[in-house]
Order: structure tokens, then C-alpha cells, then sequence
């Protein structure tokens, strides 16, 4: 196999929401966009702390994100918020059933008096 020390993710949702998207334009002469282009993003020194495999190093010694590294942790978030939205849905679900059985046994009990 060409993959080592294969670990899962652990916590992505929780770790997705650490992170704080921004909005932003580059400065004057930077990336030979006009500075009116705004772009989203992150910015690579507040991702370091989350998830430090998203970051790189590049030539002229700065940090930068690399947004395909983000994916499997999106992925992962989303499974794990999906679970929970089933859970929920699974909860509300029983609860409304319960409430029809209640509410039958009252109207149940209304009748016959």
C-alpha cells in the first residue's frame, strides 16, 4: 500500500467550526489581481492551529492554504452532521408519536364521559 500511518479523522465537525472564513482583496501589485476582487478564503495562520496539514510553505517563505487538503475534513464534517440531523429527525419523530398517543387518550377520555 502506498499510504502509512493511516488514521482516521477524529472530530471533523468540531473542527470545521473553529474555522472562520473571510472575505478579502489581495494588496496592490500581490497576485496581479486589482484590489477591488474580492475573494473568500482563510486566512493560513489561524488554519495552523486547526488543522496544520492544510497549510504550506511556499517559495517566498510564506504561509499559504491549500484548499484540497480541506476537502476530506468537509467530507468528514458532513457525515458527521448528517448523523446527527438523522438522529434528530429520529427524536422528533418519536416525540411526535407520543404526543398523537397523548393526545388520543385525551380525546378518548373526553368521549367517554
Amino acid at each position: 500500500s502506498l499510504l502509512q500511518n493511516r488514521s482516521y479523522i477524529d472530530s471533523p465537525l468540531e473542527s470545521v467550526m473553529k474555522l472562520k472564513g473571510i472575505r478579502f482583496t489581495y494588496a496592490e501589485g500581490k497576485n496581479n489581481n486589482s484590489s477591488n476582487n474580492y475573494r473568500l478564503g482563510l486566512i493560513a495562520q489561524e488554519l495552523e492551529q486547526v488543522v496544520p496539514e492544510a497549510v504550506k510553505i511556499m517559495p517566498d517563505s510564506l504561509q499559504a492554504v491549500s484548499y484540497t487538503q480541506l476537502v476530506p475534513l468537509l467530507i468528514e464534517a458532513m457525515k458527521e452532521q448528517q448523523s446527527q440531523i438523522s438522529d434528530l429527525q429520529m427524536t422528533l419523530l418519536n416525540q411526535e408519536e407520543e404526543i398523537a398517543k397523548i393526545k388520543s387518550r385525551r380525546w378518548f377520555k373526553k368521549k367517554t364521559k
